[in-house]
Parts: C-alpha cells; sequence; structure tokens
C-alpha cells in the first residue's frame, strides 16, 4: 500500500517532481526509504538542515506499439541538504498495469512447501519440454562427470558416490548443487571425498549415512527427488579432495555445470549447514497493487508496484553470490533454481521468475538478468559447436570485459582459484575468439594473446579494498590474476586513431609464451589439452618504450570530486608530476588520471616511479580546452581563425611502474620493473606527447615482471 501522503503528493495531483520526507507508516516506498536512511541515520538528526530527505521524480517510458502502459517513480538522495546521505542509494519503482503482469497472490509461509515444490516442477516441465525455445531440449546428456552421487528414486538412508563409467544404464540427467563451502576456520565442510573415503562411499553395503550429510546437501537431495531426478553431483563428494585430482577435475567446471539437467543454489546459505529452505513473511513479499482516480494523472486504473532492485537485493546480494567460483556456474548452467532468503528464483536463458513474478520479471526490472539470460543461451548453443555469438549480439569482447568486472567482484576462499575459477568460461570465449578471428588466440592468466599491449592498463576499481596476496605471487604485476579486488579491463580493436603502441625488444608485438598441457594431466579429457589452462612459461614481458621519471601527485577531495566518484567516492585520486628536464609538461587532473593497484599509496613510497605510455591515439580538436592550451600557437599562425582551427589532441593508456630489486650480470643495467598502477591520459598537445614519449629518441627495453 502506499501511505496517505504518497497517495496526496505523488499521486493525487500532475506534477512529475518534488520533493519527499519519510512517512512513519508501512508504505511500500517510504518503509524502503527508511530502511535505507537508517544506517546514517544519527547523522541526518543532527545536522542542521530543514531540507527535504529526498527528491522524486515520475517518469513515463517511451512506448512501442501494443507495450503495457508503465510508469517508473525514482526517489533520489537530497545528499546536498545532507551530505550524510551520499552513501544512500536511489531506488527506483516501477508501475505495471494489474492486467499485463500476472503476480502470486498466496504464498506458503516456507520455501519447501508443496505449492513452491509445484512451481519448480512447473517451470522445470516448461523448460525441458517445448515451452522454450532458446532452451536446449537434449534427452540424455552429452558428457557426464567422472562421479555421480546416486540417490535412489525414493527416500533412504544411504546414498552412493559411483563412478560413472561402472553404470550399465545411460544417465537420463543429473542435477547439479552450488553452495558455499564455509569459512574453514569457523565452520568446516563435515564431509567431502578422499582417496580413503572414495571405496566406502561407493560400496552399497556402506555408502553415506544420511545423518553425516550436511543441511546444504540433504536439501538439494530432497529436491532432486522430488523433481524425479536419480543422480546429483556435489563437488565436494564428486571429486577427491586429498590428491591432486582437483586439479583436472576442476577444469571440466564447463562440462559440469552445461551438461547438467539443472543447477540447485543454495544462495542464501554462508556455509554448508544452513539448508536451502526458508520460514518467511508471505504477506510482505506479494506485491503491492495502487489504485489510482479518474481525476489525477494515471487515471481510473490497478498499478502493480515493483522494486527494480528485485532481482539484486532479493538474490544476487545472497551470500552464494559472493562466492568467485559461482560465476562460472551462474553461467554455463542451462537451468538454476535459486533458494533465497525469501523465495525460489528461476533462471534459464529463456526467461528469469520467481515465486512473486512466476511468467518472468516484467522488462523494466529484467535488464540484469536478461544479460546473463542471452550469454547463458549462447554458451548452450557453442557446445554445439555452433557460432557463440550472432549477428544481433553484443561482442565477445563486451561480454567478456563485464564477466571480469563481475567475477573479480565476488570472494574466494583460496586466493589461488583467482585463475581456475573463471576458466571454464575463459575457455569458452578463447575458443569462440579463435572461430572468429579465423587464427590462434591465447589466453594467459586472465589476458589474450592479440593486441596484448593495450590489455595491460586494466584497472582496479577500488584499490582501497584490493591487495596483491603472496598466494598469487606466481603472477606478473602486468596481469590483474596477480591482484584480489574488483578489476575493468581495457578495450581492444576499438580504437582506428591509434597511432603508436610499445613493442617487444626486436619491434614486433608484446606477447606472452605458455607452456604445454603435462602429458599425465590429459588422461580422461575429453578434448585433450585444449580443455585444460596452459601456465606462462615465463612472468617476464619484454618491451620497448620510454620510461619518465615521475612522482604521484594527490588530488585534495572536495564535496564536488567525490559526489562525481559515484562507484568511489572516498578514494584517493591521483596524477603525475614529470622529474627532470621535461618539468615544463603540464600533467594536470584533467588530461592525466592514475589508478593504483592496491590501497591508496603514501606519496613517500612512490618517490622513484616511471611512466610508461602504453597507446596514443590522435584526433582533431578545436575545443576551448585545446585553444587555452595551444594559444601561443593559436597566435602565430597569420589568417587562421582561432574558432575553427583544428589541433590534433593525444589520449591513451600507460603504466606506472616501479624498479624491481635485481642483481644484474657484470655491464648489466637493471631494468626489470613492477606494475603499480594504470593511467588514462587525454587533451594532451601533440609536441608535449612527443616530448614525454621521445619518439625520435633511444627507446628502452625493459622486462615487466
Amino acid at each position: 500500500m502506499a501511505c496517505s501522503q504518497c497517495q496526496t503528493t505523488i499521486f493525487g495531483n500532475h506534477k512529475s517532481w518534488g520533493s519527499h520526507d519519510l512517512s512513519n507508516s508501512d508504505c511500500v516506498f517510504c518503509s524502503q526509504l527508511r530502511a535505507d536512511v537508517e544506517p546514517v541515520r544519527k547523522l541526518v538528526d543532527e545536522s542542521a538542515s530543514k531540507a527535504p530527505l529526498y527528491w522524486w521524480k515520475l517518469r513515463r517510458p517511451a512506448r512501442i506499439r501494443e507495450s503495457p502502459e508503465s510508469y517508473s517513480l525514482i526517489f533520489t538522495p537530497n545528499s546536498e541538504g545532507y551530505l550524510a546521505l551520499r552513501s544512500v542509494p536511489k531506488r527506483t519503482f516501477h508501475l505495471l498495469e494489474q492486467d499485463t503482469v500476472r503476480i502470486a497472490t498466496k504464498l506458503a509461509d516456507r520455501t519447501d512447501s508443496d505449492t513452491t515444490v509445484s512451481q519448480m516442477k512447473s517451470w522445470l516441465n516448461l523448460c525441458k519440454g517445448s515451452g522454450h525455445a532458446q532452451c536446449p531440449h537434449p534427452k540424455r546428456p552429452t558428457w557426464i562427470p567422472k562421479r555421480l552421487i546416486d540417490i535412489g528414486a525414493t527416500s533412504t538412508d544411504r546414498i552412493l558416490v559411483i563412478e560413472s563409467a561402472t553404470l550399465s544404464n545411460p544417465v537420463d540427467g543429473y542435477m547439479t548443487l552450488s553452495h558455499c563451502w564455509g569459512d574453514p576456520k569457523v565452520s568446516p565442510l563435515n564431509i567431502r571425498l578422499t582417496v580413503v573415503d572414495n571405496a566406502t562411499f561407493g560400496n552399497p553395503e556402506l555408502g553415506i549415512d544420511w545423518s553425516e550429510l550436511p543441511q546444504n546437501f540433504k536439501d538439494s537431495i530432497t529436491i532432486a527427488r522430488e523433481l524425479k531426478v536419480r543422480y546429483i553431483w556435489i563437488d565436494a563428494l564428486c571429486i577427491i579432495q586429498d590428491n591432486d585430482e582437483f586439479h583436472q577435475e576442476g577444469q571440466l567446471m564447463h562440462l559440469v555445470y552445461r551438461n547438467s539437467l539443472c543447477t540447485l543454489a543454495a544462495a542464501s546459505s554462508d556455509d554448508s549447514r544452513g539448508g536451502l529452505f526458508r520460514d518467511r513473511n508471505n504477506r510482505e513479499l506479494i506485491p503491492n497493487v495502487l489504485e489510482t482516480s479518474a481525476s489525477s494523472k494515471f487515471g481510473k486504473r490497478s498499478w502493480v508496484i515493483l522494486p527494480s532492485a528485485l532481482w539484486h537485493d532479493q538474490l544476487l546480494s545472497q551470500p552464494l553470490y559472493k562466492r568467485g567460483w559461482v560465476f562460472q556456474e551462474r553461467m554455463l548452467s542451462p537451468r538454476i533454481l535459486h533458494f533465497g532468503s525469501t523465495q525460489v528464483f528461476w533462471d534459464c536463458a529463456s526467461i528469469s521468475a520467481c515465486e512473486t513474478l512466476p511468467d518472468g520479471l516484467p522488462a523494466p526490472l529484467d535488464v540484469d538478468a536478461a544479460f546473463e539470460r542471452h550469454w547463458r543461451e549462447r554458451l548452450q548453443i557453442s557446445q554445439d559447436n555452433k557460432t557463440l555469438s550472432g549477428a544481433a549480439d553484443d561482442s565477445l569482447e563486451a561480454f567478456w570485459k563485464r564477466a571480469v568486472r563481475t567475477y573479480t567482484a565476488s570472494n574466494l576462499t583460496r586466493n589461488i582459484d583467482r585463475m581456475p575459477a573463471v576458466w571454464s568460461v575463459a575457455k569458452l570465449v578463447r575458443d569462440e575468439l579463435r572461430r572468429q578471428y579465423q587464427k590462434r588466440e591465447d589466453y594467459g592468466a586472465g589476458l589474450w594473446s592479440s593486441r596484448l599491449y593495450e590489455q595491460l592498463a586494466w584497472k582496479v576499481v577500488n584499490p582501497s579494498k584490493a591487495s596483491r596476496p603472496v598466494d598469487l605471487s606466481q603472477y606478473p604485476t602486468w596481469t590483474w590474476a596477480s591482484l584480489m579486488g574488483e578489476v575493468e579491463l581495457q578495450d581492444r580493436f576499438t580504437d582506428p586513431n591509434q597511432f603508436w603502441g610499445v613493442t617487444n625488444h626486436e619491434g614486433g608485438e608484446v606477447s606472452f609464451e605458455l607452456m604445454e598441457v603435462p602429458e599425465n594431466l590429459l588422461k580422461d579429457v575429453p578434448h585433450g589439452g585444449n580443455d585444460l589452462q596452459q601456465e606462462l612459461r615465463t612472468n617476464a614481458l619484454a618491451i620497448r618504450g620510454k620510461l619518465r621519471s615521475v612522482a604521484l601527485t594527490k588530488r585534495e577531495k572536495s564535496e564536488k570530486s567525490q559526489q562525481q566518484n559515484k562507484v568511489t567516492p572516498d578514494a584517493d585520486t591521483f596524477t603525475l608530476q614529470v622529474i627532470g628536464r621535461l618539468t615544463t609538461i603540464s600533467l594536470t587532473y584533467n588530461n592525466f588520471e592514475v589508478f593504483p593497484d592496491s590501497h591508496s599509496p603514501s606519496l613517500e613510497d612512490y618517490k622513484e616511479a616511471y611512466l610508461l605510455i602504453l597507446t596514443a591515439s590522435r584526433i582533431e580538436s578545436s575545443d576551448s580546452h585545446a585553444k587555452n592550451q595551444n594559444s601561443s600557437v593559436a597566435g602565430r599562425l597569420s589568417g587562421v581563425s582561432s574558432q575553427t582551427m583544428q589541433i590534433p589532441m593525444i589520449y591513451g593508456t600507460g603504466l606506472i611502474l616501479e624498479r624491481v630489486a635485481w642483481v644484474p650480470k657484470k655491464d648489466e643495467v637493471n631494468c626489470h620493473f613492477q606494475r603499480i598502477a594504470a593511467c588514462n591520459f587525454k587533451g594532451l598537445t601533440f609536441s608535449d606527447f612527443k616530448r614525454l614519449n621521445a619518439q625520435k629518441g633511444k627507446k628502452d627495453n625493459l622486462w615487466l615482471l
């Protein structure tokens, strides 16, 4: 319901915007906004400001023929009136005509109720039948894992872990479980497959006693039985955990999940004991319906009110989806049943739905889910040796860029899983890139072999939350594999204005070398070495460019800069000062921005830093910024109007390096460096760029580690 204040100020007149203060009622709008403000409520109350807490705006999206009528109601925190509200999110609610969307009118008080199970069966049967054109409909999986858990057709006190090769009858299908193991120091998993247990777990006379299973395993087996599926794959019980088997089997997750019938996701459990099912307040979940009068701008209609962030707040913010391994499980599974804290969600290549919206998310709520659905379909299609991306698709480059950002924002129990936990998706993208470009494309520690030099300027989104842990020191600093933290990749292949880039020591392309996969790891791997990840032969990249001594300069924070930096408003920002004879070159926060790799550095830490420009592009500019920077040039050009002259301006990417401690051989100069930051520049004059990069001078041969 909407409170009387919202009814009057928002829905009872013809205004499209206004100020908003919060009522204390259980209003669908005010109650959500109160919850958002609560963490900073004390600071707000102590403020002397009398300004409203929020501004509201009503938007009516453009309609295409036959699209349903809808409105978007946006509440924006008044951060100018209250600085404490800077951390409070903007909230959007969508109003959809009631007869255009089917909503649940009643829910049971638990997520393992008969009605919930019935809904799960309905989703699964429709999808694996002929109801979903975008979803795969194989009669049997084309590949099955090395081991499966036989849970029996009916409830039993024991389950068996069986070797798939020993099965006499074909497997019609198997489920997979996606779950959090838990912190090994706080809530260790109490059962797992070991070399010793391998024979016991598969012995029909012994097996695994039901009472020994953690709740996640019990609940997933219960659901599999309800859905009439005899086999389930659970990582802890189907891969031997105390030998080298995981090194091989862990690289085959693209086969395990793509061939499963459906993945059961214990989304709201942060360890193995939490289980899949939850009690809930069903009345709070049923979407609200708003009645508007004929005299209002809405007319006499009934509107379903849905929060824009439903998919994120009720599903993607759950503990499971903060775990790194789950990213590829979510992308590769043809179907997923997510067991959240309030309701069960369904995902496949055709629809994303939940108990309250059983026919699927309406379009305004479906943006993020639709992106994953689309690529879930494409990743399934590639299994049939068809093209992964079509003419109407976003590029594979865009998909990979978004995939890495999503993956690196999640957590791993073991840092050393940084590369293995994303390999299954990377492998499929690599294979498709090879098909698309009809040439060899290799994947080395998170980066691609083609135009490697363009990719080296990846950026850390929030340096204060990033680190280079010791257990990732096997990876060189030039790859994001060496670092824990959210990363944004640099584009490649996209800039027709590029005129310069670093090379290797011989003037060719910068490249890495990969080792061959050892023969002993190829046993029982379906496609041989193609399915297994190759390691770097050496961490050293040979690069020829120009190094310039620089010092970092910290930008003073201001309210305006913090508001503009929406991702990390409290993060420090830096630019550079050139040291030596080139001090006349002006590098400012407007034309040169530095992105540290880890916690905001102390300026004292980087007294001896070096700038290496990686790429440079040229564009003709006639804006005031260019004219101001080049006024002396303009004044010398007789007869040319300064209002129309075109001035070449340079933009590009670079790295900030520090010298690595190294013991050189006799007469050898220490030319070994490691990365400490990335940088972007724009608006440099061509003359300043030539001086900074010494285009005609001698270049430096260096090794980037």
